[in-house]
């Protein structure tokens, strides 16, 4: 029998997909969508995991899943507010996301659009439906993970980033991803697919950031795509609230001779797990695993790494370090 926890929450979740299912109309019968619908049914099936199963024996998520969360809600956030959440003299693509859903009018693209095709997940859905198809959960698997499921089912918007063969883009790409939760509990589930060519080099920073007092969650998977040759530097910096709580997934895949670098660093949130998959799928490739959690006060981080060397001849590489302070708490 598979432990799990019943809760409001999912009932609002399984609610809310159907509604949304509701107003599809001839969308619904995508490949998509149906692969949604699938990630849906697994949802169901798993529920949220209890410290019974093994991979979250030290981590327990049911305050998470005790809040109410609105979903899709909107904001009135504005360039106005942005300068508490800038980063001076930082040049580069910068994009912005509010409560999981792109902000043109809030983001800048300097590169050029040879060397660097970039958009919201929800345009890329449209415009590059033959490469998402490719690529959308194929890397990150959802039969055993209940909020890969979720965050699958519930893919709409998040960054679509595509560098083609044998560019290097020069400027960092930003990723700013803000949670509203000044006015209530907002449930935000971002959906990134990152796909670098062969030969192509691209540096990604994602940082998180809550405003407001009342409780955020975050659900997101990043998965990446690494053809032969290629290079990448992924960063993500999570600075969030104490009612923040944080889900993330990253999924990598790596061919002959690629080679991927990845810090994780997490300086505040009430409850942050974060799981890292390498798989090495081609020969010389090398990874690179760097982390560093910082929990205070009642502060809960649990970082988890997995590689899989799928092929011989490639090497990973991992040192994670934590300071903990008050009754903080961190899992690795």
């Amino acid at each position: 029998m598979n432990p799990q926890q019943y809760t409001p929450f999912k009932d609002q979740l399984i609610a809310a997909f159907r509604e949304g299912e509701a107003r599809m109309n001839g969308a619904s019968k995508s490949a998509f969508h149906q692969l949604r619908r699938s990630a849906l049914q697994t949802f169901e099936t798993l529920g949220f995991p209890t410290i019974r199963h093994e991979e979250w024996k030290y981590s327990n998520v049911k305050a998470m899943i005790g809040e109410t969360y609105g979903f899709d809600m909107g904001t009135d956030l504005t360039a106005d507010d942005l300068p508490q959440l800038q980063i001076p003299n930082l040049n580069g693509n910068v994009l912005y996301f509010v409560n999981g859903h792109y902000r043109a009018d809030l983001s800048q693209l300097v590169s050029p659009a040879d060397q660097l095709q970039i958009k919201s997940f929800a345009d890329a859905q449209q415009t590059d439906a033959e490469t998402i198809g490719l690529h959308f959960g194929r890397y990150a698997d959802f039969q055993d993970s209940a909020f890969t499921a979720l965050n699958t089912a519930f893919a709409s918007d998040g960054v679509f980033i595509r560098v083609p063969d044998n560019k290097v883009v020069t400027e960092p790409i930003i990723l700013r991803f803000i949670t509203d939760a000044r006015q209530q509990n907002i449930a935000a589930q971002p959906r990134n697919l990152i796909v670098v060519g062969r030969n192509a080099e691209v540096n990604v920073a994602e940082a998180y950031r809550t405003l407001g007092d009342h409780a955020g969650f975050t659900n997101v998977v990043t998965e990446v795509v690494m053809a032969a040759d290629a290079r990448m530097e992924h960063y993500r910096v999570q600075n969030e609230s104490e009612r923040a709580y944080h889900i993330a997934r990253t999924q990598v895949s790596m061919a002959d001779n690629s080679l991927y670098h990845n810090a994780t660093i997490t300086l505040n949130g009430g409850f942050v797990r974060n799981d890292l998959n390498i798989v090495l799928n081609g020969q010389h490739c090398e990874s690179f695993m760097y982390g560093l959690y910082m929990p205070n006060g009642t502060q809960h981080v649990d970082n988890h790494t997995l590689v899989d060397h799928a092929m011989p001849n490639s090497q990973s590489n991992e040192l994670y370090k934590g300071i903990l302070n008050d009754r903080g708490t961190g899992v690795f």
